[in-house]
């Protein structure tokens, strides 16, 4: 099914899957980025703080990156 043959429904349907996925993945990245700022402040600086950090930051930009997938919604009117 190419772009001319989807209803809006459909485009609807996707761009919420889309908006899921995105929402999720930027908690994670958010849960994780706490956590290594949270371990950071506890227990000095180490390699576990900083993976959780970096991984945390990546997270949350592969969600906004995820976000540019969103399919157009025409408004009627």
């Amino acid at each position: 099914m190419d772009g001319a043959e989807r209803t809006a429904g459909d485009r609807l349907r996707s761009n919420e899957k889309l908006k899921v996925g995105s929402g999720v993945m930027a908690n994670l990245g958010t849960g994780l980025l706490a956590a290594g700022f949270g371990r950071w402040f506890l227990t000095g600086p180490d390699g576990w703080a900083v993976l959780w950090i970096v991984f945390g930051l990546t997270a949350i930009a592969a969600a906004i990156q995820l976000m540019s997938f969103l399919d157009r919604e025409v408004a009627n009117g």
